[in-house]
């Protein structure tokens, strides 16, 4: 171990220290690699030198994924989406009021499908919901997810396949036909799967719960194909 942990230092180009107070893995964008910084801040650094070459401030927690679309990094700050240039210039902020947005960040259709939590005035709790926002801000549809309070993680918020969302809330996971902005099948499992997006191929929906299932079900229905059981709380299948 010690002699590949030499290894590993002298083979080593650069490096920097990031105190991260958020969730959340680097990205490349372009020859910058860009990462969390404190709690509510991103930072890009040269690929080749590792030098920082610019900082953006968010101002509140930054609990969602960074994402490159269009070549622009996008990323979540409390109850705002900010879009990012190469250059380190924020060109576009799309608030959603009273939210906060966590999860990945996915483009659809040109608009950005994003999930957090908001206050539900009728239920008064605190409830997930899936948002589509186009590119002027405005909310193209809101769907609510279910109750919950703030879980993210950096494998939270949906998994996209054509024109269907599935994300997860709570014991349930959820299917979302996104043509008609309405909910086509929710099924409930055994344990808290909320803190993880589902993953989908072509026939089957894949999820865990951090009791240690590991299930999957029918993507036509929701119906449960078959359940395996361990020890370990589980993050999403890959």
């Amino acid at each position: 171990y010690r002699r590949q942990r030499q290894m590993c230092i002298r083979d080593r180009l650069w490096s920097i220290d990031a105190v991260n107070g958020g969730y959340g893995t680097p990205t490349v964008f372009g020859d910058l690699v860009v990462f969390l910084k404190e709690f509510d801040a991103v930072q890009a650094v040269s690929a080749e030198s590792g030098i920082v070459e610019w900082a953006v401030q968010g101002g509140h927690r930054v609990r969602t994924t960074l994402n490159v679309i269009d070549e622009t990094l996008w990323f979540g700050s409390g109850s705002t989406l900010l879009a990012v240039n190469k250059n380190g210039e924020v060109v576009k902020k799309l608030h959603i009021p009273n939210s906060f947005i966590y999860g990945n960040i996915t483009p659809y259709k040109g608009g950005i499908l994003c999930t957090g939590t908001l206050h539900n005035n009728e239920r008064d709790c605190s409830c997930s919901y899936l948002w589509l926002i186009n590119q002027e801000g405005s909310i193209m549809y809101s769907m609510e997810l279910g109750r919950s309070p703030v879980i993210s993680s950096d494998t939270s918020g949906i998994w996209l396949k054509d024109d269907f969302a599935f994300a997860s809330c709570g014991h349930d996971i959820i299917c979302f036909d996104l043509k008609v902005g309405k909910e086509l099948w929710r099924t409930r499992v055994f344990g808290f799967c909320g803190r993880h997006f589902p993953v989908v191929d072509s026939q089957r929906v894949y999820y865990t719960t951090l009791k240690g299932e590991v299930g999957c079900a029918d993507i036509l229905n929701g119906s449960i194909v078959s359940v395996s059981y361990t020890h370990l709380t589980l993050p999403t299948i890959r």
